[in-house]
């Protein structure tokens, strides 16, 4: 089973079985910790989890800390709807989610309504892997396994508007 590394008040991290979190755990899961254990889990345990009925709250916790790990100096003044279509969930409906990018601000979640200016189609576990740093947008798109409709100049340079953590080193880049 995918397991989650909880560091809520002590330093270092407990592992917990994904269907045992609850939605207020996730929200204190470190993002570096986080990254960590994306890289660490097999596919078919990412799978599972994203199947499970933590996959909403997974998701919408990871869209809610985007504007925290945005950058704003290097937004260059974007002003961009970017819509996400997260396949994969057990009833073969994606997730929607929008990110507006506008004023040097994000904002990110379900419940925007903008046109988007790009949209991005892929499935849960390859968007977990992109936002945790585990994963390069353009390798995904080389494969075949991130569709993208709009600009794909603009769409290679989501990743690096956003601090993202790094598995590796275990910690987010500041």
């Amino acid at each position: 089973a995918l397991e989650l590394p909880v560091e809520i008040e002590e330093p270092h991290a407990v592992h917990q079985d994904v269907g045992q979190f609850t939605p207020d755990q996730l929200t204190a899961v470190n993002p570096a910790a986080f990254a960590t254990a994306i890289a660490s889990a097999p596919d078919h345990e990412l799978a599972e989890g994203m199947a499970s009925d933590l996959r909403v709250t997974v998701l919408d916790e990871v869209f809610r800390r985007m504007s925290a790990h945005f950058e704003p100096k290097k937004s260059k003044k974007l002003d961009l709807v970017i819509q996400f279509h997260l396949t994969g969930a057990q009833n073969g409906v994606n997730d929607v989610y929008q990110v507006v990018i506008r004023a040097d601000q994000c904002i990110a979640g379900k419940d925007i309504t903008e046109p988007p200016k790009l949209t991005l189609r892929l499935d849960a576990v390859d968007f977990l892997k992109l936002a945790t740093n585990n994963e390069k947008g353009m390798d995904l798109y080389i494969k075949g396994w991130l569709k993208v409709d709009g600009n794909l100049i603009l769409a290679t340079r989501l990743q690096g508007l956003f601090m993202l953590p790094d598995a590796a080193e275990g910690e987010v880049p500041g």
